[in-house]
């Protein structure tokens, strides 16, 4: 993907609202409401790595299902909502997502939302019953099911968390869904289950994993393939500096010479985020990765150039809302000030500012 697609994308979650709390990404912690249910005596069966083959034939996906099922109509989930957090976990087991036989600690968390037990017969009874009368949600959620896991695995890595109630979570995937231009049947997806209850035991790195062999492979949606490369959380900042440079020099070619630190810093951080995925995100110490966070010092400078271009020559441009944006740029707050007069100029008399515009000259004559 090239760098303005990457771009394009990291828009839709820019630092400063790609991310809540510390700052420094999701507390991966065990939840009781998020527990796989899986019986032992197919543990033989069950994948051994990411998004490894399982040896589970139909009905032992369909008895995994009625597993869980009951499991989650004891803890309080209700009607097509706990059928379709149910069929999400089986086809999480099936697809080599969730397994006993993972050691969270190769995947770099330390916990696991699995456990062994068996539900009894009353209780599986009952979720079958309310299978019979949903059947069409395992339907749609075995049709759709590679889309709604590469949603969440986007999510969590654009924004930093599975889910926040306060972040403006539910309209994010609701539009990102959209997108993908499904027809619900009426269905109203509860992402706030979805991501947290149906799939929040699939460790973040199998979650990507998956995401990426999905998109090689065609099997998610066109939109989830475009956005593969999204500035994970924590990391957009440099990516949409350099778009902003990149439409800056076109106008103002003179910035190459006049912010060459700020420019070469810049291009140092961006080497360093090409070497891994996942480098710079809030959450990079779930794949494997470094913190790897920028000295957003050594580019205030450029920061407060392309801030002031936006305001002054830019009417709707959505880097205007940009908290990361701003943030850089009062690091430099005179040189901020400086240039939001001379792009203001640009728009009306280039004249004035005909040595910003300028490239340097080189060589004699």
């Amino acid at each position: 993907m090239s760098n303005a697609e990457t771009v394009k994308y990291a828009l839709e979650a820019l630092n400063g609202d790609s991310f809540t709390g510390s700052q420094e990404g999701e507390n991966l912690v065990s939840s009781a409401s998020n527990i796989y249910v899986l019986d032992e005596k197919l543990a033989t069966y069950y994948a051994t790595e990411s998004c490894g083959k399982t040896g589970l034939d139909s009905d032992q996906v369909y008895h995994t299902l009625l597993e869980n099922l009951s499991a989650l109509i004891r803890q309080g989930e209700k009607g097509s909502d706990a059928v379709l957090l149910a069929t999400l976990r089986a086809c999480a087991v099936k697809h080599g997502l969730v397994s006993p036989n993972f050691k969270p600690e190769a995947f770099y968390v330390k916990y696991s939302e699995t456990r062994y037990g068996r539900e009894s017969e009353t209780a599986l009874e009952a979720a079958k019953q309310l299978v019979d009368a949903h059947g069409e949600v395992i339907a749609m959620v075995t049709k759709w099911f590679t889309d709604i896991v590469c949603c969440v695995a986007y999510v969590f890595r654009a924004r930093g968390h599975h889910f926040v109630e306060k972040g403006k979570y539910l309209e994010y995937y609701t539009k990102l869904w959209a997108k993908l231009r499904h027809d619900e049947s009426g269905i109203q997806l509860p992402w706030a289950k979805i991501a947290t209850v149906g799939l929040h035991a699939v460790f973040p790195s199998i979650l990507d994993d998956f995401w990426l062999e999905a998109s090689s492979e065609q099997r998610c949606s066109g939109a989830l393939v475009k956005r593969i490369n999204v500035a994970p959380a924590g990391s957009a900042g440099p990516y949409v500096l350099k778009q902003g440079l990149n439409d800056l020099l076109i106008i103002a070619p003179g910035i190459k010479s006049a912010l060459a630190g700020c420019i070469a810093s810049l291009e140092r951080h961006l080497e360093l985020l090409s070497a891994h995925r996942f480098e710079g995100s809030v959450n990079a110490r779930y794949y494997g990765a470094k913190r790897c966070a920028m000295n957003e010092s050594t580019v205030g400078a450029l920061a407060a150039t392309i801030y002031a271009a936006v305001n002054q020559l830019v009417e709707d441009s959505p880097l205007k809302s940009s908290a990361a944006l701003k943030r850089i740029a009062d690091q430099a707050p005179i040189t901020g000030a400086v240039l939001a007069r001379s792009m203001k100029a640009i728009a009306t008399d280039s004249r004035t500012v005909d040595s910003l515009m300028s490239a340097p000259k080189t060589g004699k004559g």
